[in-house]
């Protein structure tokens, strides 16, 4: 990031309409700016990747960086006619090597979805909580829980989940208090459906019907002493097949 020069905002004034605008109750700002501009450069907007958390933060880092490509192929495009020509070929393939480079921090920007296996050791209880809410919130259309240990606190973190996303717990046993907490919940929240299923040790999430996440601790307890994830979505018709 660095801060332009007088030329460079002047510049920048004159080719924006909007900082030129007549009406008044906008004219002021831009126009008469005390100080110059501060503006990224594609590796400064590129590096914001080590920094930006929140869904809306990537999402515009993805459209800038997009918007940087798009620029770069419209400039250049044009120059190569002859290709055959040295200078250019070595021009077109930096071109190529440096938007390999782009996809890979685009797809770094969604570590989440990109992760397909680690580990939680204890005392993670706030990373491992993150880890869970950004599943919950990625989903989509659906999402299912398979847990035989579940209580308030899982309905509670499900409920962080978009909305229209449907919701489905399937359970060992439903006792009388978890009744009475998803009635509460339901009451006040989106509706979670619980069903009943017999012979599940471990703990699954299904997302969108596409991915298949293994959680070596149930959703409530994660973090609280070492546990594993994995993401198994060649088995996910397996396992949708032996719930209905």
């Amino acid at each position: 990031m660095f801060q332009l020069n007088d030329v460079e905002s002047s510049t920048l004034r004159s080719q924006i309409a909007t900082l030129n605008n007549d009406n008044k109750s906008h004219s002021k700002r831009g126009l008469h700016s005390k100080y110059n501009s501060y503006v990224f450069t594609e590796h400064g907007v590129a590096m914001l990747s080590s920094v930006i958390k929140s869904n809306t933060a990537i999402q515009v880092n993805i459209q800038i960086i997009n918007a940087f490509i798009a620029f770069r192929s419209n400039s250049f495009t044009p120059l190569i006619t002859n290709p055959n020509d040295e200078p250019l070929k070595i021009i077109s393939r930096r071109l190529d090597e440096h938007q390999e480079r782009i996809q890979l921090i685009l797809n770094q920007l969604n570590p989440i979805q990109q992760s397909r296996q680690g580990i939680f050791f204890n005392d993670q209880i706030f990373d491992a909580y993150v880890f869970s809410s950004n599943l919950i919130t990625s989903a989509k259309k659906s999402i299912v829980l398979i847990d035989n240990y579940i209580d308030e606190t899982t309905l509670l973190q499900l409920s962080k989940r978009n909305a229209n996303v449907n919701c489905i717990i399937y359970t060992e046993k439903i006792n009388p208090q978890l009744k009475l907490d998803l009635d509460k919940h339901n009451s006040q929240y989106p509706s979670i459906e619980i069903r009943m299923i017999k012979n599940v040790h471990d703990r699954f999430l299904i997302l969108d019907n596409q991915s298949l996440y293994h959680l070596g601790a149930s959703l409530k307890d994660l973090g609280k002493r070492w546990f594993a994830f994995s993401k198994m979505d060649d088995l996910i018709e397996d396992v949708l097949k032996k719930l209905h």
